[in-house]
């Protein structure tokens, strides 16, 4: 056995055992995504916890834009998206002492985006027939052994007088996604995750339930758009296997490096010490 099969299993059995304590691990939207986008990343994020979070500008600007789109819906008056700027503003002014030169450098120019998006926030929403409306909803399930499922719902609204739901979770991107990722099972997971998990928690049909993403554009010429993502059966037991294969590969110790460079240039470990270049383990 290789010096890093050991490895391998020394932080496997550390899992298991920390699961053991808990009862639990949880494995989340993003967790799956990194998983998919690269394995070896997963295993420093997830198992050998090495990443070190960072406040950046485009978090700020992410976060108030949640917030404001999701008071916006709560209110049920869509010209309050406009509170972006002042919501920006307070998490600039309360995080700038974790903030770094080029990200104060970059305000400007979000600023310019953000007017773009909030601006033209042509967003039509029937609140006449909307009943209820809930934000950050907290999910949790049981995926199978010590593994568990969780997330937490940006936006889901319910059908006045009938048993039919929306899930929307709301994406700031800098132009629309390409056709591959929005055809890409780990990227489309988190909402058709959402959707299972919801229906099993609330014994509500699949079919009563749609789920969308909201992008919220900063360089386009539709900066917001709705966009529906297929749901069906077929599509959820995809995405369901997809999650399960990987807690398979997790469980035997398989945390190969992506060769991709797209994801190794936006990686946190990429040119560090925990990443290896172009070998593949």
């Amino acid at each position: 056995m290789s010096n890093e099969s050991i490895l391998f299993t020394k932080d496997l059995n550390e899992l298991k055992v920390e699961s053991l304590e808990r009862k639990s691990v949880t494995f989340s939207p993003s967790a799956i995504i990194t998983f998919d986008e690269c394995p070896h990343k997963w295993r420093l994020t997830y198992l050998l916890k090495k990443s070190k979070f960072e406040t950046s500008i485009d978090l700020l600007f992410g976060i108030a834009a949640h917030e404001a789109v999701q008071n916006a819906f709560l209110k049920r008056d869509m010209s309050l998206a406009y509170d972006f700027f002042d919501i920006f503003k307070k998490k600039i002014e309360e995080k700038k002492s974790e903030l770094k030169e080029k990200d104060f450098n970059k305000i400007e120019e979000l600023l310019v985006d953000a007017h773009n998006i909030f601006d033209n926030f042509e967003l039509k929403v029937d609140f006449d027939n909307i009943e209820d409306i809930k934000v950050e909803e907290k999910l949790f399930g049981r995926i199978k052994d010590y593994w568990n499922f969780s997330g937490r719902l940006d936006l889901m609204l319910k059908a006045k007088g009938k048993e039919k739901y929306k899930i929307i979770d709301i994406k700031t991107t800098k132009r629309s996604w390409d056709i591959s990722k929005l055809n890409n099972v780990a990227t489309i997971s988190q909402l058709v995750l959402y959707k299972s998990f919801v229906c099993a928690m609330k014994n509500i049909p699949t079919r009563d339930v749609s789920v969308a993403f909201l992008f919220l554009k900063k360089k386009s010429t539709k900066p917001v758009d709705l966009h529906t993502i297929g749901s069906g059966p077929k599509t959820i037991e995809k995405c369901t296997n997809n999650m399960n294969n990987s807690i398979k590969l997790i469980e035997s110790g398989k945390f190969f490096k992506s060769h991709d460079k797209r994801v190794c240039k936006w990686c946190e470990f990429d040119n560090t010490e925990f990443c290896f270049g172009d070998k593949s383990f």
